[in-house]
């Protein structure tokens, strides 16, 4: 349940919908929850700890990424998330995508 909840936390990052940027805590790291999560991936820039937030948040992502591809992978998977991609286009780069 609780890496179903991050999963959806890191859909809504990667979708746009985060909250105000607020100050990042290293008890946040690793999140336990989604609002962890979200404050990592959503840390402003003068936050001493933008650089790790940043660095946490493409991780978790990409991590996401390579578990759903996978999961589709398998014959008969069901989704779990729905990876936003514009063919045509390529892949987002990393920075356009949080």
């Amino acid at each position: 349940m609780r890496l179903a909840s991050a999963l959806v936390g890191a859909v809504l990052v990667l979708g746009g919908v985060a909250a105000a940027p607020a100050t990042v805590t290293e008890s946040q790291f690793p999140p336990n929850t989604v609002r962890d999560l979200i404050a990592i991936c959503s840390a402003d820039k003068s936050d001493p700890l933008m650089t790790a937030a940043v660095n946490f948040c493409h991780g978790f992502a990409e991590g996401a990424m390579i578990v759903e591809e996978a999961h589709e992978a398998q014959k008969g998977a069901r989704k779990l998330f729905c990876l936003l991609r514009r063919p045509h286009q390529g892949d987002p780069r990393r920075n356009q995508a949080t």
